[in-house]
């Protein structure tokens, strides 16, 4: 569990063009080799490639931002690379409720699949379970005010038949 009681939502740092991934992570992470990269190293380069190409690159690049957005989520609230890799459901809902009223619940669920996906494409089994469902669906309802749009108005008979009238009257 994190050692700090605030679950102030930390800002990703910024990215910097052409900067290589270690150097965005939190040193303590930047050492060690399960967080800097997305490929299980049991796997041969042949099988790890195959694997690796079944991802488009414009998604390996959103997963790998959300491992080190989750990473820097870890330092910053005092934990260690062996206390949140493999992470536990505790972790894995302290993380997601980070973000609660600040995003949406499916930018939310990205963050949290591409967590997934590192995890098992590490060979590491995943830990999301019953109470991380609950939890996403709990920040899906508490979606900010600014993602929130009005309803649209009821299609009512008069508009469906004033459309006929036109389109009928137009050949």
């Amino acid at each position: 569990m994190p050692r700090s009681s605030s679950l102030v939502p930390t800002r990703p740092r910024p990215h910097t063009a052409g900067c290589p991934r270690r150097a965005l992570l939190p040193l303590c992470f930047a050492n060690n080799l399960s967080f800097n990269t997305l490929r299980n190293p049991t796997l041969s380069n042949t099988a790890a490639n195959v694997i690796a190409s079944a991802v488009k690159p414009d998604t390996l690049r959103c997963q790998q931002w959300a491992v080190t957005e989750f990473t820097t989520w870890a330092d910053d609230m005092g934990l260690k690379p062996d206390e949140v890799f493999p992470a536990t459901e505790a972790i894995l809902v302290e993380f997601t409720t980070s973000f609660c009223s600040h995003l949406t619940g499916g930018t939310v669920k990205a963050k949290i699949s591409a967590l997934h996906t590192w995890h098992l494409s590490l060979g590491f089994p995943w830990k999301g379970g019953d109470l991380l469902c609950c939890t996403l669906t709990s920040i899906e309802h508490q979606a900010p005010t600014s993602s929130q749009h009005p309803k649209r108005p009821t299609i009512t008979h008069d508009m469906m038949c004033s459309l006929h009238v036109v389109f009928s009257s137009s050949n």
